[in-house]
């Protein structure tokens, strides 16, 4: 069992729209560290860490203060049981994430070989403060932790090309005291849909 994780959200952008629903959204929601995925679908766990590291660059998608979605390229990292992504703190990518931490991390596509294709919905976590400022971090730039929603990987078999997806969903969990969750899983939270 994996310790708990602070959520850290900031309040909602008034451009989210509806006020106080976006920030309830994001409560709603429930996300998980890298750890819970991998103690509870290793296989899923390692097949997405594989297509990671079989790139430098991924996709990056935030959303703007607009409204209007930034697609960036980025590093994805996958350390100490957690998956970081790195942020320049003044940059468009930093901004966008200090007011919305929503957001989707697509894998290189390649040179679109069958090596498979993953797509994950998270909202990252420990970029700023109860307060909704900036955490001081002393540095330009750092590795945040991107908490997973769901994550998607389709793989193509190079013999038949038919495709498998397999979805894994952060399950349903109690928050403990205040901002947390405790990082426990079903073991049946990955499934294959065909």
């Amino acid at each position: 069992m994996s310790p708990a994780v602070h959520l850290g959200l900031p309040a909602p952008r008034a451009s989210l729209g509806g006020g106080g629903r976006a920030s309830a959204r994001l409560r709603e929601v429930p996300a998980a560290p890298w750890s819970t995925l991998a103690s509870d679908a290793p296989d899923l766990a390692a097949a997405v860490a594989g297509r990671f590291a079989a790139s430098e660059r991924h996709v990056l998608a935030t959303m703007t203060v607009s409204g209007a979605p930034r697609v960036s390229g980025s590093a994805v990292q996958i350390r100490h049981g957690e998956l970081l992504v790195p942020v320049v703190l003044r940059s468009p990518k930093g901004a966008d994430l200090a007011g919305d931490p929503r957001c989707v991390i697509h894998s290189n596509p390649g040179d679109g070989s069958m090596v498979g294709d993953v797509k994950i919905t998270g909202r990252v976590t420990g970029l700023v403060g109860a307060d909704g400022e900036l955490r001081p971090h002393g540095r330009d730039a750092v590795d945040v932790l991107v908490l997973l929603e769901s994550l998607q990987l389709s793989v193509r078999d190079q013999e038949t090309g038919e495709i498998t997806v397999t979805r894994w969903v952060a399950p349903e969990v109690p928050p403990l005291d205040g901002p947390a969750v405790q990082a426990a899983a079903p073991a049946d939270a990955a499934e294959d849909l065909r």
